[in-house]
């Protein structure tokens, strides 16, 4: 095994408190690769691009998903995220057409009116929280993507039941004794009480969608009612509903995040707000959101922001038999981690890889290979919805600064955090809207 630190609780606490910097000074001082001791087990980190290809190239079959077992009781066993092997190859060919092509720029007008109906809630001068502007609109993108919930009550309910399971996630979901219930007031309890009322609405409005006259709907519900599998088969209503659990979850989280991240790092560089509102003008105000996402600047702003903060910043697997890695023999059993945020922190691949810098990606001929930089993933699991989440950062950012004028409230100190899986802004980035 490579070298590294010895404390599993100290080491454990400094990747929650610092998701990135953590891993960026242990490649540091113990080299790439190093072994990172978790409460997951010992963790083979890497963000040595040979390294992350050896991971991202071997034979999916080689492992396994660590902590299957932690994650069913919210996202279900038969989640995208969760299955393995033959099961997840073919669950990837079933989800993969809702998050592609036509289908997925049919949703861009749907996240344009939906940012400018909630921006138009903040009053001057009275400070809001971005994270929290940037999760209404995600989550109401998605719900009515996934559920063609055209009704503000239905989305109100379905926001409610998807919230508050999300928020009553608790260290009972990592630790199985302490799922316990106790008259009903731990969090874990909460949390049984979310899921279920999540579920009586998911099992509902799959039971309206099975009686819809065939072609009246175009969510995504309706295309996984549409699949089959291999066999001929369709999906069963709790594959179906495992699935529309992990779409909303993983949806609502992630694309608020990186919405929220990539305003903080405009606002705090002038010049690229400056030079990203002069391309949105010149595109004008009655551009087609499918117009706005191909502008360059704004795409490089984008990548940008999901290199200086990846929402997962290591990709994890766990070894069902031995691996050479970069020279070592990683033994079954143990865990090799794809890091994106020791790969998005190389000075070799990243100059002055500490400053925002949009401009990177639009000086380089050839694109960064997807050993170098993959914020969303990469291999046979890399995230299904990379492009949806793309998209609709695109077009909820480029939404903001063409038509709203926004300044960070001062003295605040905005740094990465872990929350569940995902890293976010702590404080959630306070704003407040300029006078024009």
């Amino acid at each position: 095994m490579p070298p590294g630190p010895s404390s599993v609780v100290l080491n454990t606490l400094g990747v929650f408190r610092e998701p990135y910097e953590h891993l960026v000074r242990g490649a540091r001082r113990y080299g790439d690769p190093f072994t990172l001791p978790h409460v997951f087990g010992q963790m083979v980190m890497t963000g040595h691009p040979e390294g992350v290809k050896a991971i991202f190239s071997a034979d999916p079959d080689l492992f396994e998903v660590p902590g299957v077992e932690l994650s069913i009781p919210l996202l279900g066993e038969s989640s995208l995220i969760l299955v393995q092997g033959a099961t997840h190859r073919e669950a990837r060919k079933l989800l993969t057409p809702p998050f592609h092509g036509e289908r997925m720029e049919a949703y861009g007008e749907l996240m344009r009116d939906t940012t400018l109906r909630h921006a138009r809630e903040w009053r001057q001068g009275a400070p809001f929280k971005m994270q929290e502007t940037a999760e209404a609109i995600s989550l109401e993108v998605i719900v009515r993507a996934v559920f063609g919930a055209g009704e503000s009550e239905l989305v109100r309910r379905y926001g409610q039941a998807l919230i508050a399971s999300m928020r009553t996630r608790s260290l009972a979901i990592y630790f199985k004794p302490l799922r316990r219930s106790f008259l009903g007031l731990t969090r874990w309890s909460k949390l049984q009480r979310a899921l279920a009322t999540a579920d009586e609405l998911i099992y509902a409005e799959i039971a309206r969608a099975r009686r819809a006259p065939e072609g009246e709907r175009k969510d995504i519900l309706s295309l996984l009612l549409s699949a089959r599998h291999e066999g001929g088969q369709p999906m069963s209503e709790r594959e179906i509903r495992d699935q529309l659990m992990t779409i909303v979850l993983a949806g609502y989280d992630a694309t608020a995040t990186l919405v929220t991240f990539a305003c903080y790092l405009l606002h705090e560089h002038p010049a690229a707000l400056d030079r990203l509102r002069a391309e949105l003008a010149a595109a004008g105000d009655e551009a087609a959101p499918k117009a706005i996402v191909r502008l360059p600047y704004l795409d490089a702003v984008c990548q940008e922001a999901l290199r200086m903060y990846p929402i997962l910043g290591s990709v994890i697997r766990l070894l069902k038999r031995p691996m050479t890695l970069m020279g070592y023999e990683v033994p079954a059993g143990k865990i090799v981690a794809a890091s994106a945020a020791i790969a998005h922190r190389r000075e070799e691949t990243f100059p002055d890889a500490t400053a925002f810098k949009p401009e990177r990606f639009l000086d380089r001929a050839a694109p960064y290979s997807p050993f170098e930089y993959f914020p969303f993933g990469g291999g046979a699991r890399r995230c299904i919805g990379a492009a949806f989440a793309l998209y609709e950062m695109k077009i909820v950012l480029g939404t903001m600064v063409q038509h709203f004028r926004l300044r960070l409230v001062p003295g605040q100190r905005v740094r990465p955090i872990v929350r569940g899986v995902t890293v976010l802004p702590e404080g959630g980035v306070s704003m407040v809207l300029a006078p024009d």
